[in-house]
């Protein structure tokens, strides 16, 4: 079993998402901004985070800026899900290099599989 943060400003996503892969048996954490993101990132240590791009105020670069540059943080895959086309997130792909990419809407079968491929890398 993950420990899974879901960073995401859409509260649709905050119902749906915990329980599909808490279904699958993973604990899923939420934080509906980024900066509360950083602070429970820090504070909880997750296997993996899913992470809005798009959200107000801080966005999901500037959460991947201060989340790789802390060295408790660093280390933690991230799965980041847009309506932006990968070609769109090209300088933030090269520069974070995130365990997998999500289109918006996300189909839940493909959040699973982008999941497993995330944890199994880390094994």
């Amino acid at each position: 079993m993950a420990k899974i943060l879901l960073i995401d400003d859409d509260q649709n996503m905050h119902q749906i998402v915990p329980l599909f892969l808490n279904d699958a048996g993973h604990d899923v954490l939420s934080a509906t901004s980024a900066p509360t993101g950083l602070e429970m990132a820090s504070a909880e240590r997750p296997d993996l985070i899913i992470l809005d791009m798009a959200m107000p105020g801080m966005d999901g670069s500037e959460f991947l800026k201060v989340l790789k540059t802390q060295p408790h943080t660093a280390d933690i895959p991230v799965i980041i899900y847009t309506v932006h086309d990968l070609d769109e997130l090209h300088s933030i792909v090269t520069e974070f290099k995130p365990a997998g990419y999500l289109r918006k809407p996300v189909n839940m079968r493909s959040l699973q599989e982008g999941v497993d491929k995330a944890l199994n890398n880390l094994e």
